[in-house]
């Protein structure tokens, strides 16, 4: 008896798609007509697509989804160009470009078992809050690949720290945004929550995407057109901090369709 949701995430996956094109110009009458599309395009599509007053990261499900995708977009806004950096910078091999970006992945998973045993007793909203905090320690250290005279395991300890914030703030998230959820409309939150990181990692790759392309077609240097990156990233981070005071279960919330 519900409206098929098929035609927002097309309307969606387009808008994206126009935002990631326009990334690839640096000619400005190209790139705001596409990126004006794609925001009008993405803010509608969002707007069916999740519940009511997530953009007011409403107590509950709403601010779960708005952490999430606050998360991403700053774990992302790090994790995609600390790499880059690390070759055009550094003049580092493949091996050590993966290997700067992979404590990250191994604290995250270490954070996520963490936070299952303490999630109870500490709360989910102290472990969103904690972990965001902890994520955007890790952007501003992971920073530290932008300056060709620090060594990369400077880089590698502090991306390890944002990885673990990520892993903290991970499963809490999940856990309030599907509490909320009637057992018949399970899987709608999941979507929700799969849609909220992807529009996270999909919207930083278009700004960081962006920056780069500007960086190799005008006369802005790469180095601080990554630092744009990864001071939106940190930015983003702060703003989950805020977002993650109202993680918390509500009794009274109820998945809508």
């Amino acid at each position: 008896a519900r409206a098929s949701r098929l035609g927002q995430a097309a309307a969606l996956a387009l808008g994206l798609a126009t935002l990631t094109a326009a990334s690839y110009s640096a000619r400005w009458w190209t790139v705001v007509p596409l990126a004006g599309a794609g925001v009008a395009i993405v803010v509608s599509a969002l707007g069916r697509l999740m519940p009511p007053r997530w953009w007011h990261a409403q107590p509950g499900r709403p601010a779960a989804l708005s952490a999430r995708m606050c998360a991403m977009a700053a774990f992302c806004g790090a994790d995609f160009f600390i790499p880059l950096a690390a070759r055009r910078l550094h003049h580092a091999t493949p091996t050590v470009q993966g290997a700067t970006v992979l404590g990250a992945a191994v604290t995250w998973s270490a954070a996520q078992w963490v936070a299952a045993r303490v999630e109870g007793r500490v709360g989910a909203s102290r472990l969103v809050t904690i972990g965001f905090a902890l994520l955007a320690i890790g952007v501003l250290g992971a920073a530290s690949v932008l300056r060709a005279d620090i060594a990369l395991w400077v880089t590698f300890l502090g991306w390890s720290v944002g990885g673990f914030g990520l892993g903290l703030l991970f499963n809490p998230t999940s856990h309030v945004a599907m509490s909320t959820a009637r057992t018949d409309l399970a899987g709608l939150a999941s979507t929700q929550l799969n849609v909220a990181d992807l529009f996270g990692f999909a919207t930083m790759a278009a700004v960081g995407g962006a920056m780069v392309s500007f960086a190799d077609q005008t006369s802005l240097a790469l180095r601080p057109a990554l630092a744009i990156v990864f001071a939106l990233a940190a930015t983003v981070a702060v703003v989950g901090l805020t977002t993650g005071r109202r993680v918390r279960l509500d009794p009274r919330a109820e998945l809508a369709g």
